[in-house]
């Protein structure tokens, strides 16, 4: 049970710490859009995702570091761990310079990338800067795992809340002063310098056996692992860059830059809850990685689907709230011109329920390092995503829906049923079937609300922001309340609610 709290008090700081960072966000983007035009905006999400290129020469190493300290830290096993933590300080620092020396290769193509209708002053200066900011992340950040893989996963959000909101502060009173995309950027290099030498320092303190100076060796059993891991994890890396990578770059390059920016305060808000999502069921990792080593098959597959059930009821909520009110939400806080066609809200709502649902297997994926077997479903799936994303760009009228469309297609026809088998087949040991009947239930639960409120949600605009906040809020909780409703005589369901009876029995006693 205590280690079913840690997993709770991580995701509760988890979810917090994800809901001020994201109102955080929002402020700083609508003074992004009041102070510099939309043409910066959609320079900002062209960068984010050529950077997110260079950043395949990580090859999911953090994540198989996380897995791999699973077992020694908690069997107190130092020395590995200390020979662990050595290996990936020094693997991490050769992939920051190259990150940084290959951004300086890639700054000269830049122009190519953008539609020449649309472009901004000194565009190679600030791509630039953006990637030294992203590359100096790599020279401290690898302390940040023994908080991963240990329940004191708080102390890094805590640390990333503190420095975030503080690079929110400085970057918000630039645009305002100077209306500087530079100072803008300078502010993120110097911020996540800061953020990341004291979460190294913090990794001293709390883990003060750990040898930084160990010349010892990482054991060949665990290197043999980190390789099937790594090269799994390449073929992940370059799925996930493809699929996500790519968006902007094909707005840009056949929609122009404004229309990034448009859909860059969307995405802002979407990734957003992706993240808090993330964080929220993310909580739960490392008890996943300490059952996958310790725990018997039926604990396995009962916290597979508890912990899929809080995701759907979760996703649930927030997808039907968002949907019903983001582009009220755009056009009070940005401006009514900014507002997308309702079809394209649409496929953006589908688009981040079928991501955020992916969650659970993601999670349980890393939690019992099954990366290698990822290594062609990713492939497989940024195919069909640039085919069916480029294609439909180029011999329809759909424009922006035509991308986001492709990323769908990609989804349902690859992941819905590939991850799940990787999760049944080598984690769970249970049979496929089992999962895809409750992963089904719960995409059509949303998916005919959806198609439900398009039709009722017509024509929808609330005017303020009380009105904003009261509506998200009912919406969302009368969509768990739907939910809950609709999965009634799921066994996972009556568990959840066991579960808060007890958490609620032990807060008050």
């Amino acid at each position: 049970m205590s280690g079913l709290f840690s997993s709770m008090k991580n995701s509760v700081i988890a979810a917090t710490s994800m809901i001020v960072t994201l109102l955080g966000s929002f402020v700083l983007q609508i003074i992004f859009a009041q102070q510099l035009s939309a043409n910066y905006l959609g320079a900002n999400g062209l960068f984010t995702n050529v950077v997110s290129y260079l950043s395949f020469a990580e090859l999911g190493l953090g994540a198989s570091i996380v897995f791999s300290l699973y077992k020694p830290l908690a069997e107190n096993d130092w020395d590995t761990s200390s020979a662990i933590m050595m290996f990936f300080k020094k693997t991490y620092r050769v992939i920051g310079i190259f990150i940084l020396v290959t951004g300086f290769g890639i700054s000269s193509f830049l122009p190519n990338l953008i539609n020449k209708s649309s472009t901004i002053p000194n565009v190679r200066l600030m791509f630039l800067l953006y990637v030294f900011g992203v590359s100096i992340t790599y020279f401290f950040s690898y302390a940040r795992s023994l908080f991963l893989a240990t329940d004191k996963m708080y102390v890094n959000t805590l640390n990333q809340l503190f420095f975030k909101v503080l690079q929110y502060i400085i970057q918000g009173t630039l645009l305002i002063a100077l209306q500087s995309y530079t100072g803008y950027l300078i502010a993120v290099i110097l911020l996540n310098f800061a953020g990341n030498y004291s979460i190294s320092k913090q990794a001293k303190r709390f883990f003060p056996l750990i040898n930084w100076q160990t010349s010892g060796k990482v054991p060949s059993e665990i290197m043999n692992r980190f390789e099937k891991n790594i090269l799994g994890n390449i073929s992940a890396k370059i799925g996930t860059i493809i699929v996500f990578g790519t968006d902007n770059i094909l707005i840009s390059k056949f929609l122009g830059l404004a229309t990034v920016g448009y859909y860059s305060n969307y995405a802002l808000i979407v990734q957003g809850l992706q993240s808090l999502m993330t964080q929220v069921v993310g909580g739960v990792l490392p008890s996943v990685g300490r059952i996958g080593v310790v725990g018997s098959s039926d604990k396995k597959e009962q916290l597979y689907y508890d912990v899929l059930h809080v995701n759907a009821m979760l996703t649930f909520g927030i997808t039907v709230a968002m949907y019903a009110l983001i582009p009220s939400f755009i056009s009070f806080f940005f401006s009514p011109a900014y507002v997308l066609p309702r079809e394209v809200t649409f496929v953006i709502a589908i688009n981040f329920a079928v991501a955020t649902l992916r969650t659970t297997n993601g999670n349980f994926i890393s939690g019992f390092g099954l990366f290698w077997a990822l290594r062609y479903k990713s492939l497989i799936e940024s195919a069909v995503n640039l085919i069916m994303s480029l294609g439909l760009i180029m011999f329809t009228n759909l424009g922006l829906a035509g991308v986001l469309i492709g990323t769908l297609i990609s989804d349902l026809v690859i992941n819905f049923w590939w991850e799940p088998l990787i999760v049944a087949k080598y984690g769970l040991k249970v049979p496929l079937r089992k999962l895809l009947k409750i992963s089904f239930l719960y995409h059509l639960e949303i998916f005919v609300t959806l198609f439900i409120m398009y039709y009722l949600l017509s024509g929808l605009v609330i005017n303020n922001v009380f009105g904003i906040v009261f509506w998200g809020v009912i919406v969302g909780v009368m969509s768990i309340g739907l939910f809950i409703v609709l999965n009634v005589f799921l066994p996972q369901n009556k568990r959840l609610f066991t579960f808060i009876f007890n958490l609620v029995k032990k807060w008050r006693n």
